[in-house]
C-alpha cells in the first residue's frame, strides 16, 4: 500500500513539474543579448523552434507575418526573420544608428508555452 501511494505521489509531482514548465530549457538556447555596432548589420542566432516573433519595448510591440519565405517582423530600426524552412534560426538586421545615442529593443520568440526574450542593443 505504501509503495502504491509513494508511486502515485512521485508520478503526480513529475506531472506537476512538467505541466508548469520547470524542466524547460531557459531561453530555448537563444542568447539573452545581441549587440550591434553603430553601423548596424546582420546577425544570425540559433536555438529552439520559434513562431511567431514580436519586437517591442515596454507595452508597444508588433508581431510577425509571413513574407517571401520568412516569418518577418519590422519595428523601428530592427528587422527579425525566421525562415519558414528552418524555425530554429532568427536572422536579425539592424539599421545604422546615426542618432549618436545607444538604443535597445526586445525580440520575443514564442514556441507554445515556452518563450525567449532577446535584448537587442546598438551603440
Amino acid at each position: 500500500m505504501i509503495k502504491k501511494l509513494l508511486y502515485c505521489f512521485v508520478a503526480g509531482l513529475m506531472l506537476l513539474c512538467v505541466s508548469c514548465g520547470w524542466f524547460v530549457k531557459d531561453q530555448m538556447d537563444y542568447p539573452r543579448t545581441v549587440t550591434f555596432s553603430k553601423e548596424g548589420g546582420e546577425k544570425i542566432i540559433k536555438g529552439g523552434v520559434v513562431s511567431p516573433l514580436c519586437i517591442g519595448k515596454d507595452d508597444d510591440d508588433i508581431c510577425s507575418y509571413p513574407e517571401d519565405g520568412y516569418e518577418t517582423v519590422r519595428y523601428k530600426w530592427l528587422t527579425a526573420r525566421v525562415p519558414l524552412d528552418n524555425y530554429s534560426m532568427i536572422i536579425i538586421n539592424a539599421e545604422p544608428n546615426a542618432s549618436g545615442k545607444s538604443r535597445m529593443l526586445r525580440i520575443f520568440a514564442y514556441s507554445g508555452y515556452q518563450y525567449a526574450t532577446i535584448e537587442v542593443k546598438q551603440e
